[in-house]
């Protein structure tokens, strides 16, 4: 039997490959697919880690060192929300946040 992790990194990483190989991307999608995997990523190690889309561009992909266009990090979560993997809800103060939804 698998640990948690690693079960959850297999999932996520079967998940990816199944929307992947039925999609044929242009340069903006190449980044939202990349980006899409290195958050599965993170959240494979970290599955309940929760932030708002400031957190996720800081902590969840900002250890890269790579600053990714908002509207790329943008599409990248609704992608992983489409999919099932991230569920996002509103705050009372009106923001929103970002977790997994395994």
């Amino acid at each position: 039997m698998l640990s948690g992790r690693i079960y959850v990194a297999h999932l996520l990483r079967r998940e990816f490959a199944k929307s992947a190989a039925v999609c044929v991307m242009n340069g903006e999608d190449s980044e939202i697919f990349a980006l899409a995997q290195e958050i599965e990523n993170y959240l494979a190690q970290r599955p309940h880690a929760t932030d708002t889309i400031e957190g996720v561009q800081r902590w969840w992909v900002g250890a890269t060192g790579r600053e990714w266009a908002p509207r790329v990090l943008e599409r990248a979560m609704e992608l992983l929300i489409e999919r099932g993997v991230v569920q996002k809800r509103r705050l009372p103060d009106g923001r929103m946040i970002y977790a997994f939804s395994g």
